[in-house]
């Protein structure tokens, strides 16, 4: 019972009480020796923690249940764990781990014939193939993971799916599609009550409508989304948001009034962890050079080379060679500051 309240406040976005109910439920289970209880909290703590881009917490509870369900032969929950250890192992862009995670899960469910398990791996595979940069293969797994969790009435994680689809799209150029598979995200996600995700989805909103150069719409659905992240906050997501505003400002033609906005950004790119947990870091990087350069500010080539010495130190922790060469080259911002 006091699990499922965990499970009812995480759903409408109240972490707090989710933390609290989670961190009853957790001493009780361990009270009572039942470990199949306490692996479960656990992982619901971990994934508390990851939305909140809490990183160093969520791997600490989500390995604590890995090891849990491996000791007890829960293959079921070894595969959710690992699937979960991989989302935060992708939101740090450790993306060799996260692919080692990704596949171990999806073997094990397909091994167990738990398609609806299957589907929520492929979701979560689609976001790490576009954060390569592989285009094609994101939207194949996206196609199949909807399908499935449309056929199972699953509308947050139908919710999800067409939040990253819409993401996708937009990067490969489709904006109408992206449009619309991100209106159809909001609406399924304000259903489902999934807070983070129509934070997520209204911010992948702004962006396609400032792709479009619609910028009055582009600016509501930021508003939108820093007005949800006010009650579940990401500061890597954040401040992302900060930098989309004042992108949104220079393409309106104010370069002073966009290094005014940006200015907190910059002030937090002096810390490593900043960004940590943001979809895309490195266009973050991009707008602060793009700003300062339009303000002929000494600053640009600076915030140029830290961002092409991050990108070029993270490729060389993508395992295989083709997925290090998608990376630098198939993603525009990547490609863009290499070619600056």
């Amino acid at each position: 019972m006091l699990r499922e309240l965990g499970n009812i406040a995480t759903r409408r976005g109240v972490q707090d009480l989710a933390q609290e109910r989670y961190g009853s439920a957790l001493a009780l289970y361990r009270t009572l020796g039942d470990r199949w209880g306490e692996s479960s909290v656990l992982n619901n703590l971990g994934n508390l923690a990851y939305d909140c881009g809490d990183y160093i917490t969520a791997q600490g509870h989500l390995m604590a249940a890995l090891t849990l369900y491996r000791e007890s032969g829960n293959l079921p929950g070894e595969a959710k764990a690992l699937n979960n250890l991989a989302n935060v192992a992708a939101d740090c862009q450790d993306y060799g781990t996260a692919l080692r995670r990704y596949r171990e899960a999806l073997q094990i469910h397909q091994t167990l014939q738990n398609q609806l398990a299957q589907s929520a791996v492929l979701n979560n595979l689609g976001a790490l193939y576009w954060g390569l940069g592989l285009y094609p293969e994101a939207r194949k797994v996206y196609e199949r993971a909807l399908a499935m969790f449309r056929e199972s009435n699953n509308l947050q994680a139908e919710g999800e799916c067409l939040a990253n689809f819409s993401l996708l799209e937009l990067h490969a150029g489709n904006l109408q599609v992206a449009l619309r598979l991100g209106h159809q995200a909001v609406d399924a996600s304000q259903r489902s009550g999934d807070a983070p995700n129509l934070a997520n989805a209204s911010t992948y909103l702004g962006k396609t409508y400032t792709a479009l150069g619609q910028f009055d719409a582009a600016e509501d659905w930021y508003q939108k989304a820093r007005a949800i992240r006010s009650e579940v906050p990401h500061a890597g997501r954040v401040l992302e948001l900060n930098a989309e505003l004042a992108a949104l400002t220079l393409r309106r033609g104010d370069p002073v009034k966009a290094l005014m906005e940006i200015a907190p950004v910059l002030q937090a790119l002096q810390t490593d962890d900043a960004l940590e947990g943001a979809e895309e870091p490195y266009h973050v990087y991009w707008v602060c050079y793009q700003i300062l350069s339009a303000n002929a500010d000494p600053r640009a080539p600076v915030i140029l080379a830290q961002a092409r010495e991050r990108l070029l130190n993270q490729t060389e922790r993508i395992p295989e060679p083709e997925l290090r060469r998608s990376f630098l080259e198939n993603i525009l911002t990547h490609r863009r500051i290499m070619e600056e």
